[in-house]
């Protein structure tokens, strides 16, 4: 069933928004009915049920579809650390945008959650530790609209007032925020703007899209920064 929309998966939405596509529980009806389910098999059907809900909530919200994809992200780290109970942790890398503690956000929606929050929430703020980044101009890949072909955009140079041109303006080649102390934190615990590039990105029409406020050492426990960034090369063999 699915195999229909894998290359196309915002056209379910659009179906499902049209009335000529049914909510479709199969995988769900799988994983009730299997027993004893291996882990492999338990992360592919849950994948595809929090797909499937994804897709059909954006149809109708699509806030309450971002809280969809944040919690099947928090539950798939969760699984990873009880299904391999001796490992002391584990490392997560995405956008700022989820990573990054959504209740230090300021943000019309205060019911929207992330990664990083809900992480925290689960395990305590003392065992999960956030770090950002950002950079003040430089070079990026993305792309205009969601589906179309990757290209390397140049990254203009941040807003003034923002945590970007802030830490752009000290003499550190590319300084690091760490707050050590409650006291460091308290400092930082001020709102900044602070550009996020995510997969799609226009650098002609970024303000204000890819600007948000967020009280830095709230939202982060370390925040590292490059004052010039270079797009990501693809790695090759030796």
């Amino acid at each position: 069933w699915w195999q229909d929309y894998v290359d196309d998966p915002i056209s379910y939405k659009e179906k499902i928004a049209a009335g000529t596509e049914k909510p479709n529980l199969i995988a769900t009806e799988l994983l009730a009915l299997i027993e004893n389910p291996t882990v492999e098999l338990t992360r592919v059907l849950t994948m595809l049920i929090a797909a499937e809900e994804y897709y059909r909530v954006m149809a109708d919200d699509k806030y309450k579809a971002w809280n969809v994809r944040s919690r099947h992200m928090a539950g798939y780290v969760s699984q990873l650390l009880d299904n391999n109970p001796s490992e002391k942790g584990v490392v997560v890398w995405a956008h700022n945008s989820h990573v990054g503690d959504m209740s230090g956000t300021l943000i019309e929606d205060s019911e929207l959650v992330n990664l990083g929050q809900l992480m925290r929430m689960e395990f305590g703020r003392e065992n999960v530790f956030i770090m950002g980044s950002a950079t003040y101009e430089g070079s990026a890949l993305a792309a205009l609209n969601w589906g179309d072909s990757v290209k390397e955009y140049i990254v203009p140079p941040a807003q003034p007032g923002s945590i970007e041109a802030l830490l752009q303006s000290t003499e550190w080649d590319n300084p690091l925020l760490f707050w050590e102390t409650e006291e460091q934190r308290q400092q930082w615990d001020v709102p900044f703007l602070h550009r996020g590039i995510g997969v799609v990105y226009d650098p002609q029409d970024e303000v204000p899209d890819n600007y948000l406020s967020a009280n830095f050492s709230r939202r982060y426990d370390a925040l590292v920064f490059w004052k010039k960034s270079r797009a990501l090369r693809r790695l090759s063999n030796p």
